[in-house]
């Protein structure tokens, strides 16, 4: 079972403090957060989340509290599957093709964002 890192990030080392889906689940009654999430999401990744699911609770969240980021996403089913806390603890990281191809379809960088944190 994952357990949340000591890094206070996502999986993927993204910083969640930063994230405005995280932010609103923080701030549930917080509308105008939840339509900047729905513009930002439609606009950055052509997704149409309904304001209702436009929050995150986190990688170590329950699948519910995920509701517009990535509920299949592939890096934490892998770090779940192979259990480990983060993407950069595992001693498969570099030669990791779900990371690769993560990072090609996203265009998140795990290796800078986990480098940025030390």
């Amino acid at each position: 079972m994952l357990e949340e890192n000591s890094l206070d990030c996502a999986i993927c080392g993204l910083n969640c403090s930063g994230c405005p889906a995280f932010l609103a689940f923080q701030s549930p009654e917080d509308s105008a957060l939840r339509e900047r999430v729905v513009s930002e999401w439609k606009k950055n990744h052509d997704a149409d989340i309904p304001l209702e699911a436009a929050t995150c609770g986190g990688c170590y969240s329950s699948d519910e509290d995920r509701k517009c980021c990535c509920p299949d996403c592939p890096v934490r089913a892998c770090a779940k599957k192979r259990d480990e806390k983060n993407c950069f603890s595992c001693p498969d990281f570099s030669s990791c093709g779900t990371r690769q191809d993560f990072e090609k379809c996203s265009g998140i960088d795990i290796t800078a964002n986990f480098s940025s944190l030390k």
